[in-house]
């Protein structure tokens, strides 16, 4: 045995997982679990050594001849560590068939072990850019990401004319030539002036189209091949998507028409939905407007075979034939990377898809019956809302696809709420006992609302509602007419009193009522002089108690009093009296 390494080759790693004892592993307690070692241009490579022992192993390793040298070995028990191991003379071992060297590796207490030796090797990550139909895309950009916690941007190749499209990126493999970390590919470019940007997904020396955000992105991992070759191999390939636009037979210039893709894979959490640039639905893969003719022009859309692609100009469906979003990628019923049935693929020439604006759907009409309010709560009680329909999205976070005071509304095809008596968000002119609101709009903050407070009249978030409201899901096939029967009812009431130190910390005070159940809408009130308050049309169920909700004064929303409250059909509560804990300014 040649003399003991000291130094840097002295069980040099980190511990990298806890192993368990089995029967079957009893004996030997120490083993070399390494089959490839990759040696540095000194001869030194790291062996990995296993301690299935209870305590820790120590001992030494080396091999046999081409100027090895022995070096020692503390491992702790139950774990692994890389060793290193010095063979000066590597190099002069003898060949197989695939150039590859061996040697005979020992360990003190276990059997030698044959490995092979092989140069620490590096990875490639390379590709061609290829455009198969569309207008010219200038300044394009490949770029290689780390992926980790935040995504870390490694290197960029510029594509020129001069490379053919080529691009190729050097990437460091693991220990012993083993898997390289993951990376994102990206792709960007210009057309007319506009800059967009797409990652790549596939597999290796298979592109299967792109993604609008890294979080649909394939990673890409460099490992040994059948070839035994660190080779991998990302192609973009894009094409274009056009049209017309046209309203009534003719043509719609300065129109913009955006090309929408499906998402290759639904998100599984709320938050990868909400990610999506149509929430729930879908990402945006670019934008073109049309010219005197109403032609569009999208070029730089990933070709992928699979039926993703929705195209929607402005004023126009989705697709020319469905109402929403959601109705035209099925509602998330598709299978991960599968088509959709009605959407569009993208293959290597390009795809034609003409819009047309006249809107042709299905005549909606609302027949409300029951109690709508009186004449100064019909902005409120009579109001029409209708919201997509999308699955996993609760009925008030679903995005409004009209709302107003008309009973009929075309709709296209798809799913829909449809709502009466349910707005939120309204907000009026009221006389005040305050001739302004200075004392809190004021600054660089707040002065720009000094208009909202002024000449004893205040506009404030609040309008009476007296109904509780009522909704509907409703299928619509785009065509014919369709009546949607919705019966209102008058809502419960909540009482109380708003108390404070001064006349301003409880006259006029908003109190709301906020519901967390996703389906039932908040009710307001406004303080009279007194304190005293009253929300009115509310539908059955908990609402959490929040005073001075708009933050009127300034002053702190904290109180003492009731939290919650809970009402029944038609009923009426007292909370009692909400004590403001103190006058401490808020914003």
């Amino acid at each position: 045995m040649k003399r003991l390494l000291t130094g840097s080759l002295l069980a040099v790693a980190t511990i990298a997982s806890t192993l368990v004892v089995t029967p079957a592993q009893a004996a030997p307690l120490v083993a070399i679990t390494s089959e490839n070692v990759a040696m540095s241009s000194a001869g030194v490579g790291f062996v990995r050594v296993a301690c299935y022992s209870r305590k820790a192993c120590t001992g030494s390793i080396w091999a046999a001849g081409y100027g090895s040298q022995a070096s020692k070995f503390a491992i702790k028990a139950r774990t692994y560590a890389y060793v290193g191991v010095k063979l000066s003379q590597w190099y002069s071992l003898p060949t197989d068939a695939q150039g590859f060297r061996h040697a005979t590796i020992h360990v003190t207490g276990a059997n030698p072990v044959p490995v092979t030796l092989e140069p620490y090797k590096a990875g490639t990550i390379s590709g061609t850019v290829s455009r198969h139909s569309g207008p010219t895309i200038s300044d394009i950009e490949v770029q290689l990401w780390r992926v980790g916690t935040r995504e870390r941007l490694v290197s960029v190749n510029r594509i020129t004319p001069a490379n053919n499209g080529a691009f190729s990126f050097t990437v460091p493999l693991g220990r012993n030539n083993s898997n390289s970390a993951a990376y994102y590919v990206q792709i960007m470019g210009k057309q007319d002036g506009n800059r967009r940007t797409w990652w790549w997904r596939g597999s290796n020396n298979n592109n299967t189209g792109g993604a609008a955000h890294s979080s649909q992105a394939t990673k890409v991992v460099v490992s040994r091949n059948s070839s035994q070759q660190f080779k991998y191999v990302a192609d973009f390939d894009y094409s274009s998507v056009n049209g017309t636009v046209t309203k009534g037979g003719s043509p719609v210039s300065g129109r913009e028409v955006t090309v929408y893709a499906r998402p290759a894979a639904w998100p599984t959490t709320s938050a990868g939905l909400r990610e999506l640039d149509i929430m729930s639905c879908a990402d945006i893969i670019g934008r073109a407007t049309t010219n005197s003719s109403g032609q569009y022009n999208l070029g730089f859309v990933p070709v992928n075979s699979n039926s993703v692609y929705i195209v929607k100009s402005a004023n126009s469906w989705w697709n020319n034939n469905k109402g929403t979003c959601h109705a035209a990628v099925g509602h998330r019923n598709a299978n991960h990377g599968g088509s959709t049935p009605g959407l569009l693929s993208v293959g290597t020439n390009a795809t034609t898809k003409n819009l047309t604006e006249d809107r042709h759907g299905t005549t909606i009409t609302m027949a409300v019956s029951g109690y709508q309010g009186n004449s100064t709560s019909a902005p409120v009680d009579q109001w029409t809302t209708i919201r997509e329909y999308s699955v996993g999205r609760s009925i008030l976070s679903s995005d409004v696809v009209y709302e107003g005071t008309a009973r009929t509304v075309t709709l296209g095809a798809g799913e829909y709420w449809v709502e009466t008596g349910r707005r939120q968000g309204c907000s009026a002119w009221y006389n005040s006992r305050f001739k302004d609101n200075n004392g809190y709009f004021n600054g660089e903050d707040r002065g720009a609302e000094k208009w909202k407070a002024q000449n004893y009249r205040m506009y404030r978030e609040h309008c009476r509602s007296y109904s509780q409201g009522a909704y509907k899901w409703v299928s619509v096939s785009g065509s014919g007419a369709q009546t949607v029967d919705l019966v209102n009812r008058y809502g419960s009431v909540v009482t109380g009193k708003v108390s404070g130190p001064t006349a301003k910390t409880k006259a006029e005070v908003l109190v709301r009522l906020v519901s967390t159940d996703g389906k039932t809408v908040y009710r307001t009130a406004l303080t009279d002089g007194g304190g005293k308050f009253k929300v009115t049309g509310l539908a059955p169920g908990t609402y959490r108690v929040v005073v001075n909700a708009d933050s009127w004064r300034g002053i702190s929303r904290g109180f003492k009093g009731v939290g919650k409250v809970t009402v029944g059909t038609n009923q009426t509560k007292s909370i009692g009296t909400l004590k403001f804990k103190s006058s401490k300014k808020t914003n």
